[in-house]
């Protein structure tokens, strides 16, 4: 059996550290701006995690509204779209280096 790739482990702390961006998000809004989190169908990290919160979710990190909250918010905003941008471009890579060699 091979080991990992080094991307793969970058790639797995990236998610267990961007579960955990997610879940101070979603506290903070929950805490600080009730309405936008019931806009966004109250999501938790996984007892209400259905697609359409997810999507509703994704749809408001990546818009401009998400950042006109506050500092705060725009904050774990920014580094929750670092994270996803990272993993996601990472994962690609992943899969481009899996089937091209």
């Amino acid at each position: 059996m091979e080991k990992a790739p080094l991307s793969f482990w970058i790639l797995f702390a990236i998610t267990i550290v961007g579960l955990a961006s997610t879940q101070v998000l979603v506290s903070k809004l929950e805490s600080r701006h009730p309405v936008t989190f019931a806009k966004l169908g109250s999501p938790h990290l996984f007892a209400n995690n259905t697609p359409k919160n997810n999507w509703l979710y994704n749809r408001w990190l990546f818009s401009t509204e998400a950042l006109l909250l506050d500092a705060t918010i725009s904050y774990w905003v920014c580094v929750n779209r670092v994270l996803a941008g990272s993993a996601l471009l990472l994962f690609v890579f992943n899969i481009i280096k899996m089937f091209l060699g």
